[in-house]
C-alpha cells in the first residue's frame, strides 16, 4: 500500500485477481486428490483387516463342513496375525473337549466289543456254564450303562 498508484499497481491487482481465480481450482483439485489418496489408504487397510477376520471364518466354515464327513482330530491352524484370537482359543478348548469325549466313548465301545467277542467265544464252546455267559452279559450291561450315563451327561451339559 505504500506504493504509488501507477501501471505496476494495476498489474499487481490483475495478477492477484488471476491468482484468486486459479486458487479455487487449485484448492478443489488438492481436496479431490487428498480424498482419493485417503480413500485408497482406507481401502487398502480395510482389505488387509477384512482378510484377517475373514480368514478364520472361512477356515471355521470349511472345518465345520467336514464335521459329518471326516475325523476332526486334526487341529485347525490359525495364523499368528489373524483377528478373532478369542474365537480360536475357544474353538481349541472345545476341540480338546470333543477329543476327550470321543476318546472316552471309543474306550467304552472297545470294552463292549471285547466283552461281545469273549461272549461269542464262550458261547461257541461246548459245556460252558450259563453263569459264565451271564457274567459276560452283566459286564456288557455295565458298559451299556456307562455309555448311557455318558450320553446323558453330554445331553445335559
Amino acid at each position: 500500500l505504500n506504493r504509488r498508484l501507477g501501471v505496476n499497481y494495476f498489474q499487481d491487482i490483475a495478477t492477484l485477481s488471476d491468482l484468486q481465480e486459479k486458487l479455487h481450482i487449485i484448492l478443489f483439485t488438492t481436496g479431490v486428490l487428498q480424498a482419493i489418496v485417503l480413500s485408497l489408504i482406507f481401502l487398502i487397510i480395510s482389505l488387509f483387516w477384512a482378510h484377517k477376520v475373514a480368514g478364520p471364518v472361512v477356515r471355521f466354515r470349511r472345518y465345520l463342513s467336514m464335521l459329518g464327513q471326516a475325523d476332526l482330530m486334526d487341529d485347525m491352524a490359525f495364523r499368528q496375525d489373524d483377528q478373532l484370537h478369542y474365537l480360536a482359543q475357544t474353538f481349541r478348548k472345545t476341540q480338546a473337549s470333543c477329543k476327550t469325549r470321543n476318546r472316552q466313548l471309543m474306550d467304552y465301545l472297545k470294552e463292549a466289543d471285547q466283552i461281545v467277542q469273549e461272549y461269542e467265544t464262550l458261547n461257541e464252546k461246548k459245556g460252558v456254564e450259563p453263569v459264565q455267559l451271564d457274567k459276560k452279559l452283566l459286564a456288557l450291561k455295565a458298559v451299556y450303562e456307562k455309555i448311557k450315563e455318558f450320553l446323558h451327561r453330554e445331553k445335559t451339559a
